[in-house]
Formats: C-alpha cells, sequence, structure tokens
C-alpha cells in the first residue's frame, strides 16, 4: 500500500553553480523553525509512528533491548592525583555516572548527571581531572548539542565550585596548577565570525573575565586544542584546518608573547602525546602514512627524533606513561598493542585476549588501563605492567546473553585493486542459502577507523537470526592516510565502490540476498547509505540513513560544515562542485525510480549535521518514489548528532530500526524475532 506523504514547503529556488542551474525547490526546509516546517516535521513524525508502531514486533524488540542493555560497563580510568576516575553505567539508567576511586578500593560518586536533566538528556561530554587530583573539570551537554558547559567539582567535598563556562565546544580542560586552558566557540568585538579561541580560567574567578589566550579572527573555520606538558612549563595549541591537517604553536605557560610555530600545517596531522623532561611527543604522519612517533627538543634547537619509527600497520593511538610509550596499531582492522622502553630497548607485543578492538589507552606512571571489546565481549577493562608484560582484569562485566551460539569471523573482500577487512558476526547454525536477514553498516571517512566493539543493538539482530556485517572502507584509518586519502575529496567514490563490493560479496556467498538486504550508516555513513542507493537504488531491500550528510552542494554553510571541505571539497570550486553533485545523494535522486524502502533519521537539536540534511532528502525522495516502499522521516526531539543520548533513546530509536528492517524484509521467519 502507497503511503501518503505529508507534503513539504517548497518553493522555485534555483543557484548558478559554475554556470549549472541546480533547482533547490525545498529551500524553505532549511529553516527548521519556521511554523509550516515544524507543522511538516509533526505530520512526519505522526506517519512514521503510524507505520513503525502497527506491528508488534517493536514492542518485543524494544523489551529484549532493554534485557541486553542492562550491562554494568565502565569507561578506562583516570589518573586524578592517587586516586582514579571513571563512569559507571548501570544498563538502566539514561547516563553513566562519575566516580572517584581511592588507593584502598573504595569509592564514592562524584557526579551523577542524570540529577540534572528529568529526561535524561544532560550528558558528560569530557571528564579532566587536575594533576594533584583536588579538582575535577566535567564538560557538560544537554539535548546532544556539541555547545559544552564546563563545571569543577572539588573531589574531596564532591561539591561544584560556583565556577561556571558556557559555549565551550570541542575541548576539555588542560590543568595548569588552580587554572585550566579550553577552547569555547563564540563570537566577540575582534571576530569576523564566531571562532574557536583557546581561553584561561583561574579557578574562582567569573567566566567572563577569562583571559583569551589565542584566536584566530581572519580563520574562523580553524579548531583549536590547548596542551599543556607534565612540567606545566609550555602551553601547546594544535590549530586544525577543519577536520584534516594540523599545525602546533607554543609559548611559555604565562608568556604573553607571541606563539611561534612548532610544526608547520596544514599538509599533516599532528596529535600531541605528551610532554615531558624537555621534549614533547607527537604521533605525526609526516613523512609517514603510517604514522610514527617523534619527539622535539624544546630548549631552543627543536630538534626532531623518532621514537617509533613508522612500519608497515598504521598507528591508531599512543600514551606515555613512566619510562615507557605505548602504542596501538591496527592490524587489518583489529588491535595490537606494543610497548618499549623510553630510553630504548626490546619492544614487547601486549597479549590480548581475542581478536577486537583497543581504545582508551591510559598510561601512567606503573602502568596502562586500556578497554579491550569485540562484538561478542563487553568492554572489558585491563591493567598492563610492562615489567611483567602481564594484564590483569581490572573491571569484567557479565554478559547477559550466552554469546557461544555466536561467531565473528574477519574475512577480505577484495574492490577493485584494493582489499576491504569485513567482520561478519552471526549465528553458528545459519544456512547460506540467501535467506537471513543481513545489515551492512560503513563509515568510510574523516580518517576514522572501524573496528569490532561490544553493542547489545547489533547482538540482538544476531540473536534472531540476522547476520551483522561492518565494513573498513576506504576513507577511514584503517591503513594509514594513504588509506584515507583513497576515499577523500576527487576519491569518494571509491568508498561507494567498496560498499557495493561488500554487498555482493554478501549476496554471492549466500550469507543474503537482495531482498533480505538492509545497509545502514551515520553521518559520514549516512552520506554513504544515500549515495548507494541514489547510485544502485536495487542494490538492497531496506536502507537505514541517520544525522546524514545529504546534501553536498550546501553542507558547508551550516554550522560546523565548512570544517568538512578539507574532506569533500567545497561546491564553490568548480572541480569540486562537478565531483560533488556527481554523488550528492539530495541532487542524484530520480521520479520514478524504485527505491528501497528507507528510514531516515535526525534530531531537532543536531548542531553538527542539521536536520535539513535529512528534511530535505526526504521531501525529495517521498515525492520521487516510484513503488510502494514506505520512505519515512524519524525526527528525534530534544536530541542531537548521538553523542551523551539517554539510553531510553537509544533503546527506542533501535527498536524503530528493527521494526522497519524486519516490517520489510521477508527473512527465514519472524518467530526469530525476541519472544
Amino acid at each position: 500500500m502507497r503511503l501518503t506523504y505529508p507534503v513539504a514547503p517548497s518553493d522555485d529556488t534555483t543557484d548558478n553553480y559554475h554556470g549549472t542551474i541546480v533547482p533547490d525547490p525545498f529551500r524553505p526546509l532549511e529553516d527548521d523553525t519556521a511554523p509550516a516546517v515544524v507543522e511538516w516535521v509533526e505530520a512526519q513524525n505522526r506517519l512514521t509512528r503510524s507505520v513503525l508502531d502497527s506491528t508488534e514486533l517493536r514492542e518485543r524488540f524494544e523489551k529484549r533491548l532493554k534485557e541486553l542493555s542492562r550491562l554494568t560497563t565502565r569507561s578506562t580510568p583516570l589518573k586524578a592525583g592517587e586516586s582514579l576516575i571513571y563512569t559507571e553505567s548501570d544498563g538502566e539508567s539514561e547516563q553513566p555516572v562519575l566516580f572517584i576511586q581511592h588507593p584502598d578500593g573504595s569509592r564514592r560518586i562524584l557526579l551523577d548527571v542524570n540529577t540534572l536533566s528529568d529526561n535524561g538528556t544532560a550528558s558528560l561530554g569530557f571528564v579532566s581531572p587536575s594533576l594533584d587530583g583536588r579538582f575535577v573539570a566535567c564538560g557538560i551537554c544537554r539535548s546532544g548539542s556539541d555547545d559544552t558547559t564546563i563545571e569543577v567539582i572539588d573531589t574531596t567535598s564532591g561539591k561544584f565550585l560556583p565556577d561556571k563556562i558556557g559555549k565551550a565546544r570541542f575541548t576539555d580542560a588542560e590543568w595548569c596548577g588552580d587554572s585550566f586552558f579550553y577552547s569555547r566557540y563564540d563570537k566577540d568585538a575582534l571576530d569576523t565570525a564566531p571562532c574557536h579561541k583557546v581561553c584561561r580560567h583561574r579557578l574562582g574567578t567569573p567566566a567572563d573575565t577569562d583571559e583569551i589566550i589565542y584566536r584566530e579572527p581572519l580563520n574562523p573555520d580553524h579548531y583549536l586544542t590547548p596542551f599543556v606538558g607534565d612540567d606545566k612549563s609550555h602551553l601547546f595549541i594544535t590549530v586544525s584546518e577543519g577536520t584534516g591537517g594540523s599545525a602546533v604553536i607554543w609559548r611559555p605557560t604565562d608568556s604573553d608573547d607571541e606563539f611561534p610555530p612548532l610544526l608547520n600545517g596544514f599538509v599533516n596531522e599532528h596529535i600531541i602525546i605528551g610532554c615531558s623532561d624537555g621534549k614533547l611527543f607527537i604521533l605525526t604522519d609526516m613523512g609517514a602514512d603510517n604514522r610514527r612517533v617523534i619527539s622535539i627538543t624544546l630548549n631552543g634547537t627543536a630538534r626532531i627524533t623518532d621514537v617509533i619509527a613508522e612500519s608497515d600497520r598504521p598507528i591508531e593511538a599512543a600514551a606515555i606513561g613512566g619510562d615507557y610509550i605505548f602504542a596501538h596499531y591496527l592490524d587489518d582492522a583489529a588491535s595490537m598493542v606494543l610497548a618499549r622502553p623510553l630510553c630504548g630497548g626490546d619492544t614487547v607485543r601486549i597479549p590480548l585476549p581475542d581478536l577486537g578492538s583497543v581504545s582508551n589507552i591510559e598510561a601512567s606512571d606503573n602502568g596502562l588501563y586500556y578497554t579491550f571489546t569485540n562484538r561478542l565481549t563487553p568492554p572489558t577493562i585491563y591493567r598492563y605492567d610492562p615489567r611483567t608484560n602481564i594484564s590483569e582484569p581490572f573491571f569484567t562485566p557479565e554478559t547477559p546473553v550466552d554469546t557461544t551460539p555466536f561467531v565473528t569471523e574477519r574475512i577480505m573482500v577484495d574492490s577493485g585493486d584494493v582489499r576491504i577487512p569485513v567482520f561478519i558476526t552471526r549465528r553458528r547454525d545459519i544456512t547460506f542459502d540467501g535467506g537471513n536477514r543481513c545489515l551492512l553498516y560503513g563509515y568510510g571517512g574523516f580518517n576514522i577507523s572501524l573496528t569490532p566493539s561490544y553493542s547489545a543493538w547489533p547482538l540482538m539482530f544476531v540473536e534472531a537470526g540476522g547476520v551483522y556485517v561492518e565494513a573498513s572502507l576506504r576513507g577511514g584509518g584503517e591503513y594509514g592516510e594513504s588509506w584515507h586519502r583513497a576515499g577523500m575529496l576527487e576519491n569518494k567514490h571509491n568508498v561507494f565502490d567498496d560498499f557495493a563490493a561488500v554487498a555482493r560479496y554478501l549476496k554471492e556467498k549466500g550469507y543474503t540476498s537482495t531482498e533480505n538486504l538492509a545497509v545502514m550508516g551515520g553521518s559520514n555513513g549516512g552520506l554513504l547509505v544515500g549515495a548507494t542507493i541514489t547510485r544502485t537504488p536495487d542494490i538492497c531491500a531496506v536502507a537505514i540513513a541517520r544525522v546524514g550528510v545529504l546534501d553536498m552542494l550546501r553542507y558547508h554553510l551550516f554550522t560546523v560544515g565548512r570544517g568538512w571541505v578539507v574532506e569533500y571539497g567545497s561546491s564553490e570550486d568548480a572541480a569540486h562542485f562537478k565531483n560533488l553533485l556527481s554523488y550528492s545523494p539530495l541532487h542524484n535522486i530520480k521520479g520514478g525510480t524504485h527505491y528501497p524502502a528507507t528510514l531516515i533519521m535526525t534530531a531537532d537539536h543536531d548542531d553538527r549535521v542539521v536536520p535539513a540534511h535529512s528534511f530535505k532528502f526526504a521531501a525529495t525522495l517521498q515525492r520521487a518514489q516510484g513503488c510502494g516502499k514506505p520512505i519515512l522521516l524519524r525526527v528525534d526531539s530534544q536530541a542531537g548528532h548521538g553523542a551523551g543520548k539517554p539510553l531510553s533513546k537509544l533503546i527506542a530509536e533501535n527498536a524503530d530500526i528493527y521494526a522497519f528492517l524486519f516490517g520489510n524484509t521477508p527473512g527465514r521467519d519472524t518467530r526469530t524475532a525476541p519472544k
């Protein structure tokens, strides 16, 4: 049965791009506060709810997801003086709770962020303890916005200090004695536009008196990240030109001098990992596509020395603690961690429990804390002692489901002249005859690596007989900067080709069939999904595009979108325009085409990828759909791009996703869904 879709506000807007006239009839949808747009969104949500709530499967999915979410997890601990701080989720509260654990093992709550809102929409964006552990700066976000309020907790009393700083964004707090450096995003009299700026806050002083340490009013799109070394003698600022390429500038902490360059930008990416004994340690791709760790002497010579040379595996992250440096590598999209003495000596491989992912490595004077996970192993925290080369569990969660009937396999899929790492999680007893529902997930961009990790959402799908697939496409960081560059700018089509190659493989090998295949991605992955179904509408039965970048000609005009020009290019450039137009999902929809059943998801407080992308894409796709398969728009309220989303909202949106997927694929037998 064909759905009757709400009529979207429209006009006769066109744009002239380098002599090419491009219609944009749904331009009015960019104003998401206009009464007509608000009314249209409400009508879209009513239609979506009428479809998704009409199946009894959705209620069963939501019930089972609640059960699978009842898992106690912790974040990797941070040193706070002699104590540790970490967040812990009990799997039932909306948000994790911040704890401090003392050397004797006792612990107490520092902050229960659940008490800061009635509906769980207040969340912790970052946690930063002072070196002595006396204070903890917390970044508090609301309704999913990137805007952050910084507040400070006295760890002795457990109370908030009067200090409260608004308009912080893309930052943490870098402590220096009784003050800290941070970045905020606003506009004042000296700025040509709202721009990122590094400020210094001294405890006990009003936030509006914070000193602006550095800003670039002529480059409002640059991102500025402060870093203070262990001895607190120097302030370093990483200057990023959007989401790719950076420079490092520096000066003494209490100086008023200019910031001379330490490393020039913006061809390479430089990530500061530590500073001690007069040396700055940086993870960089300068002269090393797979990255290397260098040290720079700070005694006036600025001599650069290799600490860890480039190898055939990319370094994902590195940390320094005590006399050791730890390097996290990717080996065909799975983790490998090495430890070596800073003074030289043998490098040893840290034993990991299985094929999977390491995250959040936190080094201390006496070792390393890290989190290990894979699709079937919940996040488990280990403490590693480099003197013995032994990892011991620091926190092990109890799995809420027996995973022995499941398996995760890593395979390599050919796509042109490259091989794509693919992780497939399934029941061991599936039949390879194409009758299995399959959910293929991808991202492919911004040098971000996809590695296998535990989540209740795909686990329920696998439990119900589905095949969950995650593909590490070009554009990510799985094989270093060359892999990233192979999927950006004029090479973006490679990402879509890789995704299509994986889809073909899954069907050829009998994991699934076209009528049972669903594709999903979020943000840049939402672009991937949109481009996939507009290039090859018959590739799958279901498409789920979450908070996607879908208008490639105008994305740079909204909020922080201009920072992505280094990744995508800009329609303001004639050559880039031609490339962007060739794959922009919004502009490649063709009337009368049979598109797959499509669920387009966004949120009203998404200030990173604004809802206009999803609004315009949904309106255009609904008008163009040439068959009865549904095109639904789901707009969440009091939510943003995804970070800090309350547990109840996560459960609800994933129940909707699976209700939509199951409702639009025949599958083997719906009795495999949760009872």
